[in-house]
């Protein structure tokens, strides 16, 4: 933690990577909340749509953001808990542990800071500060889904080239587990619906959209 907050570099990183998304997610989804349900099923289907679109975008954002935020924190330092670990300065579970709450830290920044710029903007059917909490919650345990992913993945390799790809590779898959590029519904095949259930993002994207849809 120490070290965390000698080094401003990160949090200030954080906090301009946090403002420059909110800023995008308010720009697509300006006002989305002010669509009103209508006898037309072409117009609500595309209101649903687009409230699945904020859906799926703030979880995406969320969860890969942190995963390729942390993956190369165990690669990037495994020489020198190689040599540490060797001299037996600590063991493997407190070296793990002190990582894991090095990042929590900091990370919780990122959801909270998206959610207070973005929020209001989208001018939802439930807009009290219970709702934001709700929905900044959501986003939170996506973001330590994505961070705590990451670490795994660092875990698995210390070549940081090969954790990279290893991410992008499950990216695209809990992507597709999540409903992006594919139908997960009754009709879904078995390996998409086999993907729906071990995808941290579908489980992320049914908490946000029950949010935003709340009230209709």
């Amino acid at each position: 933690m120490v070290y965390t907050w000698r080094n401003p570099i990160s949090i200030v990183f954080l906090i301009i990577l946090a403002m420059m998304n909110a800023f995008l997610q308010a720009s697509i989804f300006w006002k989305l909340g002010s669509d009103k349900f209508s006898l037309d099923k072409d117009r609500d289907v595309e209101i649903v749509g687009n409230l699945l679109g904020l859906s799926f975008l703030a979880c995406q954002d969320q969860f890969i953001n942190m995963l390729f935020g942390q993956i190369l924190q165990i690669p990037q330092y495994n020489p020198i808990f190689q040599r540490e670990f060797a001299n037996r300065m600590y063991t493997v579970h407190s070296y793990y542990l002190a990582v894991c709450c090095q990042s929590l830290t900091c990370i919780w920044f990122y959801p909270v800071l998206v959610t207070l710029f973005s929020f209001y903007c989208f001018d939802l059917e439930y807009s009290a500060a219970s709702d934001m909490f709700t929905y900044m919650g959501s986003l939170t345990l996506v973001a330590l889904a994505g961070s705590f992913w990451g670490l795994s993945i660092g875990t698995m390799t210390s070549d940081m080239n090969v954790a990279i790809l290893i991410g992008n590779l499950f990216s695209i898959i809990f992507n597709f587990g999540a409903g992006c590029f594919a139908n997960t519904g009754e009709n879904a095949n078995p390996v998409i619906t086999f993907l729906s259930w071990i995808s941290p993002m579908h489980y992320g994207v049914q908490l946000v959209f029950k949010q935003v849809i709340k009230g209709r």
